[in-house]
C-alpha cells in the first residue's frame, strides 16, 4: 500500500525522527549492520523469553527458579531462535550467538525472571485467557499496519494488545511512545473488529517490569500526530533530531551529522 505506515514506525519516529529517515534511506555501512544485528539478537531472544513466559510460569509453578530449569528455557529459546528468525541470524557468527546465549542465562538467572513474571496479574491474565501472537492487522482508513506482540481475548468481549519492549521501564507508567503505540494498534483492532479498545499492557521484559495502562484520548491525539509526521519522513522530508536521540549509539551518526550540515555551516568551513 503506497505510503503506509507501520505500528513500529511511530516507535522509532519517538526515539529519533531521523533514525526513520535514514532506515526508509537505507544508509548503513557494514560495520553498523554487524552491530545491529547483534543487538537485534539479543532484542529477539528476550522477545521470545516474553512469549514463553505465561507457559513457563504455569508449568514450573512448584518447582521454584532454579538454574537448571533457566539454562533448560535459555537453550529452548535459542533453539527455537534458529528456526522463527532464520533469515535475520543468517548472517551472524557463531561465537558471536555464543556469547549472546551465555550472557542471557546471565540475565535470567540475575532478573529472577520467573518469580516476577508468577507475582504478575498481567502474566496470570495471559494464562487464563491465552493470547494471540503476532497478530498482523490493516486499516484501509489510516493507510496503517501493524503486528502487535500479544493479543488477549478476555470471554469474546475485550481484546487487549500488549506489547513487548526489551527496554528500560519508566519508574511508573509505561513511556509516552509506549503509549502511542499501544493508541495505534488500539485503532487497527477497532477497525478489524468494531469494537472499542480502552486499555492495554507493556511488558518491558529485560527489568521483568509488567504494566497496564489506560489508553487515553490524549494517546490516540498523539498516535495520529505521530502518523501523519511518519509518513512525511518516509516521503522523504528530512526531520530535526529527537529530544533524546541516542547519537553515541546510533548507526547513522555518521550520515546524520553530514546531512544534518546547514549550508551556512559549511561556508564557515571554507
Amino acid at each position: 500500500m503506497r505510503g503506509e505506515v507501520k505500528v513500529s514506525d511511530i516507535s522509532t519516529f519517538f526515539l529519533c525522527p531521523r533514525i526513520l529517515y535514514f532506515k526508509a534511506q537505507q544508509s548503513e555501512n557494514t560495520a553498523a549492520q554487524e552491530a545491529r544485528m547483534r543487538r537485534m539478537t539479543e532484542k529477539m531472544l528476550l522477545r521470545e523469553l516474553a512469549f514463553k513466559l505465561p507457559e513457563t510460569v504455569k508449568e514450573l509453578a512448584d518447582c521454584g527458579e532454579k538454574e537448571e530449569v533457566i539454562e533448560n528455557l535459555a537453550q529452548s529459546i535459542m533453539e527455537d531462535l534458529r528456526y522463527v528468525y532464520s533469515d535475520n541470524l543468517r548472517c551472524i557468527d557463531d561465537n558471536i550467538l555464543r556469547e549472546i546465549h551465555r550472557d542471557f542465562i546471565e540475565y535470567m538467572k540475575r532478573s529472577q525472571i520467573i518469580m516476577k513474571s508468577a507475582r504478575s496479574e498481567i502474566i496470570k491474565t495471559e494464562i487464563k485467557h491465552g493470547f494471540i501472537r503476532e497478530h498482523l492487522m490493516f486499516s484501509s482508513k489510516l493507510r496503517m499496519s501493524g503486528c502487535v506482540d500479544k493479543m488477549i481475548e478476555i470471554d469474546n468481549e475485550e481484546k487487549v494488545p500488549c506489547i513487548i519492549r526489551t527496554g528500560k521501564s519508566p519508574e511508573m507508567g509505561v513511556w509516552a511512545s509506549d503509549r502511542a503505540s499501544l493508541a495505534a494498534y488500539a485503532f487497527l483492532i477497532e477497525e478489524s473488529y468494531n469494537i472499542t479498545v480502552s486499555r492495554g499492557f507493556v511488558e518491558y521484559i529485560r527489568d521483568a517490569s509488567f504494566r497496564a495502562t489506560v489508553i487515553r484520548r490524549k494517546d490516540r491525539a498523539v498516535a495520529l500526530h505521530a502518523l501523519k509526521r511518519v509518513r512525511a519522513i518516509k516521503s522523504g522530508k528530512f526531520p530535526e533530531k529527537g529530544d533524546h536521540a541516542p547519537c553515541h549509539l546510533c548507526i547513522f551518526n555518521e550520515h546524520c551529522n553530514v546531512k544534518g550540515e546547514t549550508l551556512l555551516s559549511k561556508l564557515l568551513r571554507l
